[in-house]
């Protein structure tokens, strides 16, 4: 059974991104309950900011009718669901990717670009 409380969770595809600009690693974002059980009508605008050598290609939801810009850094859920698309560029170090929603703690995680 789910809970009522909603938070952000935050799930890389892969945690390391491979130097040289053309890797790219897709990380889902999802509105779900303390079990992780996704709320697919529960749906809010997600920000995403990335700090380190890798760069925020989109952020998206997969909605077929959106009006969210592909070029920006936020979107609107679809289902309770989006995912931020991550490239590498030419230098190593750590990736920190947050996520954050109005009304919710933001969610860090770090990768490891080599």
């Amino acid at each position: 059974t789910g809970s009522a409380e909603t938070v952000l969770t935050v799930c890389p595809e892969d945690k390391t991104l491979t130097t040289g600009g053309q890797d790219i690693t897709f990380v889902n974002i999802a509105l779900a309950d303390r079990t992780g059980i996704v709320k697919m009508l529960e749906d809010r605008k997600v920000t995403v900011a990335v700090e380190g050598p890798a760069e925020l290609v989109s952020v998206c939801s997969g909605n077929p009718e959106t009006k969210d810009d592909l070029a920006t850094n936020t979107c609107e859920t679809y289902h309770g669901r989006a995912v931020a698309v991550l490239r590498s560029t030419h230098e190593t170090g750590t990736v920190k990717l947050t996520v954050s929603a109005a009304g919710m703690d933001p969610v860090s995680i770090e990768l490891e670009a080599q």
